[in-house]
Protein backbone atom coordinates (compact mmCIF):
# COMPACT_ATOMS: atom_id res chain seq x y z
CA UNK A 1 0.00 0.00 0.00
CA UNK A 2 1.66 3.37 -1.08
CA UNK A 3 -0.57 5.92 1.37
CA UNK A 4 -4.12 5.67 3.18
CA UNK A 5 -7.37 6.08 1.46
CA UNK A 6 -9.72 8.21 2.94
CA UNK A 7 -13.24 8.17 1.79
CA UNK A 8 -15.52 10.75 2.54
CA UNK A 9 -19.41 10.29 3.28
CA UNK A 10 -21.29 11.03 0.44
CA UNK A 11 -24.77 13.00 0.46
CA UNK A 12 -25.93 11.41 -3.03
CA UNK A 13 -25.02 8.86 -5.95
CA UNK A 14 -23.66 11.50 -7.70
CA UNK A 15 -21.45 12.86 -5.96
CA UNK A 16 -20.19 9.14 -4.77
CA UNK A 17 -19.86 9.09 -8.20
CA UNK A 18 -18.06 11.72 -9.07
CA UNK A 19 -15.36 10.76 -6.22
CA UNK A 20 -14.65 7.67 -7.79
CA UNK A 21 -14.50 8.86 -11.42
CA UNK A 22 -11.77 11.58 -10.07
CA UNK A 23 -9.73 9.05 -7.60
CA UNK A 24 -6.77 7.37 -9.38
CA UNK A 25 -6.59 4.23 -7.17
CA UNK A 26 -3.22 3.89 -8.21
CA UNK A 27 -1.99 6.31 -6.31
CA UNK A 28 -3.04 4.36 -2.90
CA UNK A 29 -2.69 0.87 -4.09
CA UNK A 30 0.30 -1.65 -5.80
CA UNK A 31 -0.39 -4.43 -7.63
CA UNK A 32 0.86 -7.00 -4.73
CA UNK A 33 -2.00 -5.62 -2.33
CA UNK A 34 -4.43 -7.47 -4.36
CA UNK A 35 -5.71 -11.06 -4.35
CA UNK A 36 -7.51 -13.07 -7.15
CA UNK A 37 -11.25 -13.15 -6.31
CA UNK A 38 -14.01 -15.44 -8.02
CA UNK A 39 -17.75 -15.02 -7.95
CA UNK A 40 -18.77 -18.56 -9.19
CA UNK A 41 -22.24 -18.10 -7.77
CA UNK A 42 -23.18 -15.68 -9.31
CA UNK A 43 -26.56 -15.24 -11.37
CA UNK A 44 -27.80 -13.15 -13.90
CA UNK A 45 -30.10 -10.34 -13.38
CA UNK A 46 -33.39 -9.76 -14.40
CA UNK A 47 -34.36 -5.79 -14.88
CA UNK A 48 -37.51 -6.87 -16.49
CA UNK A 49 -39.35 -7.68 -13.50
Amino acid sequence: MIKKLHTPKFKNENEERNFWSNTDLSEYFEKEDFTSAAFSNLKPLDYHT
